[in-house]
């Protein structure tokens, strides 16, 4: 069986859900507090396993990328940063 680790932090993706499915539930979330933000997906270098929620391969598990979209929330909306943690914690 084929290791299935996360090209950023090398653990173990044990909850694969891919960027694209973590970007629409991010911006579902802006989309309710009244906010819109234009996410873009990150390129797979190296397919490890498949998005639970939509069969896509992937290779960024969703602790990293939910990292990486915390920052750009944070850098637009500020205020938003503290339930974004809450809400988005793999």
């Amino acid at each position: 069986m084929q290791e299935t680790g996360c090209v950023i932090c090398n653990k173990t993706i044990t909850n694969p859900v891919c960027p694209d499915c973590i970007n629409q539930e991010v911006k579902d979330w802006l989309r309710d507090k009244g906010y819109e933000l234009d996410l873009i997906g990150k390129e797979i270098s190296y397919p490890l396993t498949r998005c639970v929620i939509c069969n896509k391969k992937m290779d960024i598990c969703p602790h990293c990328y939910a990292k990486d979209i915390g920052l750009i929330v944070k850098e637009e909306f500020p205020k938003l940063m503290e339930e974004f943690g809450e809400v988005f914690r793999f």
